[in-house]
């Protein structure tokens, strides 16, 4: 309805009524992770030259996002919780490490640590308490305005989001290169619970012929245990890659029983999605540099440190590894730091090519001071 409008009285007159607006005006602030902000509900009436406002009572407006513990309660930092959506659950569709960071940083963390889809783990028996209200949730950076969502589903509660939060700044993980790959939406690899567009050499592989065995076969090529389940459809940006596999069939869960050919007949909605389960194998290095599991930086089998390191040597490390570039890094004493001496100091880039880079193999470094690197495939 417009602001104004007008009416015929009976003298024949056109006059118009006033104009309400109604604003939200915050009364509260909030504070720390998963705060509520109460709020005035202030409607200003505007009528010729006289303005009188009526304030309502206060309001309790929750936010939008909680997490909540396996007993409902609430959830602090570096605890796994039930993620939800205004009252309802949040599905796993598209969701990704970007979108886990993006969530974490709208409840007041700094960054996710942690995220999985409830899939083969027992339930917690409060999902049936909510119904699922977010779905394909799929994020450009680490702000939640970045985000775009769904708040129709066609989901099940095995895939509600469990999220960690953490006080860390955001970081992701590197897994396994190899012909096959589970990626998000990003290209960066996801790791084992999480549901990825599954690659063969950078082309996505159809439906046709996939089963079971095919799942289990090629997770356990990848490195994990097992499929936990697959589908198809069109999700994860497939539009990015050509189809590359078709008529994959499998007798047995070992990749060496498969066969496979090149060609397809096929489109984008049969592309297959994978879940895995247990742990990836450990990327292989050649060069000089490796990266530990935790993100923890390698030269030689030594630790790298802080001195003099910059976004440029993180994006020439990466590239020297075989990556596409740097997603992140930052230094600490990481789980595991005291196993290594450090070896590497002063690494300073004037561009993205190792080449360009200048280092010393003598420091003054502590442990506190190892970097630790984290690149996109």
């Amino acid at each position: 309805m417009d602001d104004q409008y007008s009416s015929i009285r009976s003298t024949g007159e056109t006059t118009t009524e006033p104009t309400q607006k109604p604003t939200v005006k915050p009364t509260g602030t909030t504070e720390g992770p998963q705060a509520t902000t109460k709020a005035e509900i202030i409607v200003t009436t505007e009528s010729d030259n006289l303005t009188t406002t009526e304030t309502s009572s206060t309001t309790e407006i929750p936010q939008e996002f909680r997490l909540v513990s396996e007993s409902g309660g609430s959830v602090g930092v570096d605890e796994m919780g039930l993620l939800l959506y205004s009252g309802g659950t949040v599905c796993d569709d598209d969701f990704s490490d970007i979108s886990a960071h993006a969530i974490c940083r709208e409840l007041g963390f700094n960054s996710s640590s942690n995220w999985t889809a409830v899939n083969d783990q027992p339930g917690w028996e409060i999902q049936a308490r909510y119904k699922i209200k977010l779905d394909n949730v799929d994020c450009d950076s680490f702000e939640w305005e970045s985000c775009s969502y769904s708040t129709s589903e066609d989901c099940r509660h095995n895939e509600d989001v469990l999220l960690t939060c953490s006080d860390d700044e955001p970081v992701a993980v590197v897994e396994e290169e190899g012909p096959f790959r589970l990626v998000d939406s990003y290209g960066v690899q996801v790791t084992a619970g999480r549901k990825g567009l599954l690659l063969y050499n950078d082309r996505t592989v159809c439906d046709d012929g996939f089963s079971d065995n095919s799942a289990t076969a090629i997770c356990k090529e990848m490195g994990f245990t097992r499929a936990i389940n697959w589908q198809n459809g069109d999700k994860f940006k497939s539009y990015n890659y050509e189809i590359g596999l078709d008529e994959v069939r499998c007798p047995s869960t070992n990749w060496d029983s498969c066969s496979y050919i090149t060609r397809h007949d096929c489109s984008r909605s049969e592309n297959v999605l994978l879940t895995c389960s247990g742990t990836g194998s450990r990327l292989e290095f050649s060069g000089p540099f490796s990266l530990l599991s935790n993100g923890l930086l390698l030269y030689n089998g030594m630790l790298v440190c802080d001195d003099g390191f910059s976004d440029y040597s993180a994006a020439a490390i990466c590239t020297e590894m075989g990556f596409t570039r740097a997603i992140n890094w930052d230094s600490g004493d990481s789980s595991g730091t005291y196993e290594y001496v450090i070896g590497l100091d002063e690494v300073s880039c004037s561009n993205t090519y190792w080449e360009s880079c200048t280092y010393q193999t003598h420091h003054d470094c502590s442990h506190h001071e190892s970097v630790r690197l984290f690149c996109a495939v």
